[in-house]
């Protein structure tokens, strides 16, 4: 059998920067390292604690996206860059274009480690009522 060349195209990458503008507030909220062992102990059926009183402003401090080079509470703050793609991978499915397709198609690329650097009014703290069904 005799072998046929083939030749591959170098794909053709582009790389656009644009701003996004949020229609509503940002509202992000990172799990914290006590938050996540506490369910992971849960699932692992190890003794629960008594859970100590919850400090709002602490539980507020500890849900932000610090980017690593601020390192206090003022920021800079930012987002998972994987949340941006979420969200447009999302809205390609409002063209032809299949979520699968989208998901390969496009990176978004962090500022800082995994995040996005967000621009913009400082985060305050909010709380909002949660109703159970």
């Amino acid at each position: 059998m005799a072998m046929k060349e083939m030749q591959i195209n170098p794909p053709n990458i582009r790389t656009v920067q644009f701003a996004v503008t949020g229609l509503t507030p940002l509202i992000s909220h990172k799990w914290s390292e006590k938050a996540k062992k506490q369910m992971l102990d849960k699932q692992m059926k190890k003794s629960v604690k008594q859970k100590p009183a919850k400090d709002p402003e602490q539980e507020y401090r500890d849900s932000l996206y610090l980017l690593s080079h601020g390192e206090h509470p003022d920021g800079p703050y930012g987002f998972p860059a994987c949340g941006f793609k979420a969200a447009a991978v999302r809205a390609a499915k409002q063209t032809t274009m299949t979520m699968t397709d989208a998901r390969s198609l496009f990176y978004v690329v962090p500022d800082d480690g995994e995040l996005v650097q967000i621009h913009g009014d400082r985060p305050h703290l909010r709380q909002d009522m949660v109703k159970s069904i």
